[in-house]
């Protein structure tokens, strides 16, 4: 046994040794140590550093004073007893030259902690590495040459918040196998035949400035560090520097076009045009073999909202099939997990994030997921809790040539609001109303939200097209309701706007195609329950003074009608057509009666008027009110109010509202003698 061999690493550099004579030459054949202990220590490191290696065997052969002239290697040991490693080969060392056969088992590596620690807001208290594979070292001029190729495994990971001690980041195992790593000369090259990552654990953060603690990961020794567990400035995350939260973000219009449809809608428009795409190609060689994912766990957190949201990502599982920046064909994707331990998610496609235009064409669908853990974001952007319900989402995201294009198909069931709650950052909408809209007789709504944009913008961001693309359908709902009803259900209809009824100058009356228009406003209030409808008649001067006096004549002419014929029905019973001949007959009976001037002969009797001056001397001498107008009006809304009723809608939902008795305010270009109708 050899005695204890202990080196020190000196807080100052000493100046090196001069090399030796070259006139000096040697040779040994065997160089042996067994069974001996080393211990290293580095007071340099920011906290010191001490491995131990017991035992420790060593066998050189060939040594020689030909520093060029490659030596057999046989190394093997504990390191920290928590693992061994065994080093063989040959090795020459001016110029560097190694091939190396390294394998290593439960090698202890949370002894580095502190080389990395002050680079990291997080403490290494475990992890351990266990390889077997071929190493490579060369220096060639000024190039230093590392390659290895073989297997790697690195397991039991844990990292724990350098602020708190809660823990971080865990993983039992990163299984690597067909390794085959080169670095040095040229484009980095890292191929792995297969990928394994199991029984992992990742706490995630949205903190109160809007950024991940991801990107909190790494740390600069000049700044105090941040907490990788806790919100910033909250308790427990002492040393991390305060930052003012930034203003709550309100849906921006995307920088390419958005459109919100519901069912039946119009397709979203193409995004505008921008210029080609032409990706980032990736300096190196990476190809990557199939990626298993057992068992994993992601414990999120949004604290950018008050109160804080929080979600769990549980039972992952899944597979991801080869891709890399050379392969022309994208990787299958199948994942699966479920959301706060009973929501299951489901994730499948085909991905090539490293191609230097990446391609992602994925579908996920997650069933059932339970809203009252969002109540803390619709508090604060609508003022309302959510106190149940449950979300159903099955989008669909397709990357290609920088272009992307997302169906965001949205299923919410049972979706109910809590009493309003006072938040500076809610939006104005009449939500609720909005909801109404949206919501279907059995409580559902659903909805899709296509977006698109592309990666050539640098403003593109695909979370605020969503979000921007959803507060438009909200606001669509409101400011434009029956259009949002005519898409879903006014079929081949759908492009008339059902916020009003038009009628005849004069009558009140309704046509077929206003009776068809409102066919499909009772079968929208059926289907939504909690909507209710104002009705409000509405005259226009310009038009209905004379379409009245015309009323009035064709009235006039029917009641002569039904009397000669005993019927005592009402004047607007739809009758046969009169001929010629008995129109005008009826039409002088109604001059003669009419209580207006008339032309006279020099003895004072009407004189006799061929049937269309007869027709206009009786038009105008019909006289027209304000309030005969009023009238008209309120009979168009009441008319309006019958023919729904009759279509089962119940009459508690209708109110018939003060008339309009003008034109102002109409912006479309509908008719303005009309009915027209809102609703709450």
């Amino acid at each position: 046994r050899m005695p204890r061999e202990t080196s020190r690493m000196p807080r100052e550099p000493v100046q090196a040794a001069a090399p030796p004579s070259q006139s000096w030459q040697y040779q040994i054949a065997s160089v042996a140590m067994e069974q001996t202990d080393a211990t290293f220590e580095d007071d340099n490191a920011p906290q010191p550093v001490k491995a131990a290696v017991a035992p420790l065997n060593l066998h050189l052969k060939d040594v020689s004073s030909d520093f060029s002239k490659p030596f057999a290697v046989d190394v093997d040991g504990t390191l920290n007893r928590k693992g061994t490693f065994k080093v063989t080969g040959t090795a020459a060392i001016a110029p560097l030259k190694a091939d190396l056969r390294v394998a290593t088992k439960r090698l202890d590596l949370a002894f580095a902690d502190p080389y990395v620690s002050s680079r990291l807001n997080a403490t290494i208290t475990s992890a351990n590495l266990t390889m077997d594979g071929a190493v490579g070292l060369e220096q060639a001029r000024n190039d230093f040459l590392v390659s290895y190729r073989g297997d790697a495994s690195l397991g039991s990971v844990r990292m724990l918040d350098k602020l708190t001690n809660d823990l971080f980041f865990r993983m039992n195992a990163l299984n690597a196998n067909k390794i085959d790593f080169a670095l040095g000369k040229g484009p980095p090259k890292v191929h792995v035949g297969a990928l394994t990552l199991s029984n992992f654990y990742s706490r995630v953060i949205l903190n109160s400035t809007g950024k991940l603690n991801l990107k909190d990961i790494t740390a600069s020794p000049q700044e105090a560090p941040t907490s990788l567990t806790r919100a910033t400035g909250q308790p427990g995350s002492k040393g991390a520097v305060p930052v003012a939260p930034t203003s709550t973000p309100t849906p921006a219009a995307a920088p390419s076009p958005i459109a919100a449809t519901a069912p039946g809608a119009a397709p979203a428009a193409s995004p505008s045009p921008a210029e080609p795409y032409a990706g980032q190609p990736m300096n190196a060689d990476i190809a990557l073999g199939k990626i298993t994912l057992k068992g994993g766990k992601v414990d999120y957190t949004d604290n950018f909202i008050k109160p804080n949201y929080t979600a769990n990502l549980t039972d992952m599982e899944g597979k991801v099939g080869a891709f890399g920046t050379k392969s022309t064909s994208p990787a299958d994707v199948s994942l699966d997990g479920k959301i706060n331990g009973s929501a299951p998610i489901n994730i499948d496609g085909s991905i090539n994030p490293l191609a230097p235009t990446a391609f992602v064409d994925i579908k996920a669908k997650a069933d059932g997921i339970e809203l009252t853990g969002l109540s803390p974001y619709t508090t604060k952007y609508t003022g309302y809790p959510i106190v149940k319900g449950t979300l159903t989402v099955d989008v669909h995201y397709l990357l290609d040539t920088g272009k992307l294009t997302a169906e965001n198909h949205i299923f919410i069931d049972q979706l109910t609001f809590g009493d309003h709650v006072n938040s500076p950052d809610a939006t104005n909408l009449p939500i609720r109303f909005a909801i109404s809209l949206l919501k279907n007789s059995k409580g559902q709504i659903d909805l899709r939200v296509p977006v698109s944009g592309s990666l050539s913008d640098p403003q593109f961001s695909i979370g605020s097209v969503i979000l921007s693309a959803f507060m438009n359908l909200l606001v669509k709902a409101v400011t434009s309701p029956f259009t949002l009803i005519a898409a879903a259900f006014g079929g081949s209809g759908a492009q008339q706007d059902l916020g009003y009824i038009e009628f005849a100058p004069g009558y009140a009356t309704l046509t077929p195609d206003s009776q068809k228009k409102l066919d499909t406003v009772a079968t929208a209030l059926a289907d939504r329950p909690a909507l209710k409808l104002n009705i409000s008649g509405r005259v226009d001067p310009q038009f209905d003074k004379d379409g009245y006096r015309e009323a009035s004549l064709e009235h006039g002419i029917q009641v002569l009608r039904n009397k000669d014929q005993g019927d005592s029905a009402d004047a607007n019973t739809k009758a046969a057509p009169l001929s010629t001949a008995d129109y005008n007959k009826y039409l002088a009976r109604v001059y003669s009666a009419g209580k207006f001037k008339k032309p006279r002969d020099v003895i004072g009797f009407a004189k006799t008027q061929p049937p269309d001056e007869m027709k206009k001397l009786i038009l105008a001498g019909t006289p027209v009110s304000d309030q005969d107008l009023q009238h008209l009006a309120d009979a168009r809304a009441n008319a309006v109010r019958a023919y729904l009723s009759t279509k089962q809608v119940d009459a508690a939902r209708m109110f018939v509202i003060a008339p309009k008795l003008d034109a102002s305010g109409i912006k479309d270009q509908g008719k303005t003698t009309r009915v027209d109708l809102s609703l709450e």
